[in-house]
C-alpha cells in the first residue's frame, strides 16, 4: 500500500444521470460538453458522460465525436470517457471506438468485465431485477488488447467483488494500457437508475471495511484505484475521507448520487476537493492526470 500522500488525487466527475436503456437522454450534446467543462474548470481530472441510447453506431460515434471536440477545444489534456452503443452483440456495441480513435477524440475506454445485478424492492420487499450489464472476460481480453495496442487507458469498472480477479490478472501478465485504473463501485440504498426508490443494488456497501475487502484483492499489482458510490452522495459520507487518506481516487458527480443530492456537478467536484483540502492531500488536473496514473507523480 501507498503512503497516504504518495500521490496526488484525482476527481472523477460522472456527469449524466442515469436511466434505463431506451429512456431519452437527459442533456444535449453541448449542455454534456458545459457540464464537462464547468467539472475541468473545478478541478475534475476525468469526465464520465453518457449519450442518446438510441442512436446506432454511427450516430453514437457522431454524437461522443461531438462531444470530446467540444471539451478538447478548452482541455486540451482532458480525460474522459462515454458509454457502449446499445446493442447485444459486443462488436457493435464497440463499433463507435474506432470512429473515435481515428478522429483523436479516445482518451480513455470503459470496460467491466464480468456480471452485475440491479434491480429494485416490490411491494412486498422483495427484489426484482432492472438491469444486468455483461461482458464476459474474453470480451473484456479483446477489449483490453484494442486499447493497449493504440495506446489508451482502460477504466475498469468493478461492481461485485470478483470482477477485480479480472483486473489483477490482466495487471499481473502487463495486459493493461499505462495509466488505466479500476473502478471500486459501492452501493448504497437507493436505486441510481430511478431516483428516490428504494434499490437492491450490485456490491458491497460504502464502508471502510468494503473497501479494504476490495484493497486485499487488489494487492500488490500496482493499479491505481478510485471509489464510486452508485446510490450515495459521497462526499456527504465520512468514507470520501477515509478513501482520500488511504491514497485512492474519488468519482462524484449526479450519475452515481442518482438525484439524492441538489448539487451540481461542479459544486460535486468542489465538495470532494474541499475534503481533500481539509485533508492535506493536493489535488491533480489536466495533462499531470494522466501522469499520475501511469506512477510518473509520486511524490
Amino acid at each position: 500500500m501507498v503512503n497516504t500522500w504518495s500521490t496526488p488525487l484525482i476527481i472523477e466527475a460522472a456527469i449524466s444521470p442515469l436511466r434505463v436503456l431506451g429512456e431519452t437522454q437527459v442533456f444535449t450534446t453541448e449542455e454534456l460538453i458545459q457540464q464537462a467543462r464547468s467539472c475541468f474548470a473545478v478541478g475534475a481530472g476525468i469526465v464520465h458522460h453518457h449519450h442518446d441510447f438510441a442512436l446506432d453506431v454511427a450516430g453514437t460515434a457522431d454524437e461522443m465525436m461531438r462531444f470530446g471536440q467540444g471539451v478538447l477545444a478548452t482541455y486540451p489534456h482532458a480525460l474522459f470517457y462515454g458509454d457502449y452503443v446499445n446493442a447485444s452483440a459486443f462488436d457493435e456495441k464497440m463499433g463507435h471506438l474506432p470512429v473515435l480513435e481515428q478522429s483523436n477524440t479516445l482518451r480513455m475506454i470503459a470496460v467491466d468485465p464480468g456480471v452485475a445485478s440491479f434491480g429494485g424492492l416490490d411491494d412486498d420487499g422483495l427484489p426484482f431485477t432492472l438491469f444486468t450489464p455483461w461482458t464476459t472476460f474474453e470480451e473484456a481480453n479483446r477489449l483490453a488488447d484494442y486499447a493497449k495496442r493504440i495506446g489508451v487507458p482502460l477504466s475498469v469498472g468493478v461492481f461485485e467483488p470478483g470482477m477485480l480477479r479480472w483486473a489483477v490478472a490482466q495487471a499481473r501478465r502487463n495486459g493493461l494500457p499505462a495509466g488505466s485504473l479500476v473502478k471500486l463501485y459501492l452501493s448504497g440504498d437507493r436505486d441510481p437508475f430511478r431516483p428516490n426508490r428504494a434499490a437492491f443494488n450490485a456490491g458491497l456497501p460504502p464502508t471502510p471495511a468494503a473497501i479494504e475487502v476490495l484493497l486485499e484483492m487488489l494487492g500488490d499489482c500496482g493499479l491505481p484505484w478510485q471509489v464510486s458510490v452508485l446510490g450515495g452522495v459521497i462526499h456527504e459520507m465520512p468514507l470520501a475521507r477515509y478513501v482520500i487518506e488511504k491514497g485512492g481516487h474519488i468519482r462524484t458527480g449526479v450519475e452515481d448520487a442518482g438525484g439524492l443530492t441538489d448539487a451540481t456537478n461542479a459544486e460535486c467536484v468542489s465538495a470532494v476537493q474541499a475534503i481533500a483540502e481539509a485533508a492535506g492531500r493536493p489535488v491533480v488536473t489536466g495533462a499531470d492526470v494522466l501522469r499520475t496514473l501511469k506512477g510518473e507523480m509520486t511524490e
